[in-house]
């Protein structure tokens, strides 16, 4: 299923309780220190994990348009095979040569992983999602985020135990 920006973010707003200084943020995907970055995670997680998702969903109305129409535009040169493909290929809003630029736009654009590059780029512009996830678990300075769970935890006292032992008491 696809996940949207938007969703990516909500998943963030879980209740968690962050800090700058002694001000608490309240919405860390709104908040001006965060918003830039929580939104340059969401994206790039979304574009290295659902880039494959979307191109699939363009690709299924295409059907076999791509295979179905001229390899190329040379069908255009001649006037009687331009007048056939006029004619057959043309709907009441778009010519059919409006209709093959379109359906070779798409075609380049998702439908062939050999005519095309793009989605490549796409989902691995950032480099693969792993190495990414890795390099942000790796150079994450985890002694400044332990250091004030912490220091709330050894603050904490523990609370009085209570035994119960039944209808005795």
């Amino acid at each position: 299923m696809l996940r949207t920006v938007s969703e990516y973010l909500d998943a963030w707003r879980d209740g968690r309780r962050v800090y700058i200084g002694s001000e608490l943020v309240q919405k860390v995907t709104t908040h001006w220190a965060f918003r830039n970055t929580a939104r340059s995670f969401a994206n790039l997680y979304d574009r290295t994990n659902n880039y494959h998702q979307v191109a699939e969903v363009v690709c299924k109305p295409l059907g076999a348009g791509p295979f179905q129409m001229p390899a190329d535009s040379s069908v255009l040169s001649y006037p009687r095979l331009r007048e056939t493909f006029e004619t057959y290929w043309s709907v009441v809003s778009t010519s059919a040569v409006e209709r093959f630029k379109f359906i070779r736009l798409a075609w380049d654009y998702f439908g062939s992983q050999l005519a095309s590059r793009h989605s490549q780029y796409e989902r691995f512009d950032a480099g693969p999602q792993f190495v990414n996830a890795l390099y942000n678990f790796f150079n994450c300075p985890w002694n400044e985020r332990r250091d004030p769970i912490n220091a709330t935890v050894a603050d904490m006292t523990e609370p009085e135990l209570k035994v119960s032992l039944g209808a005795a008491e």
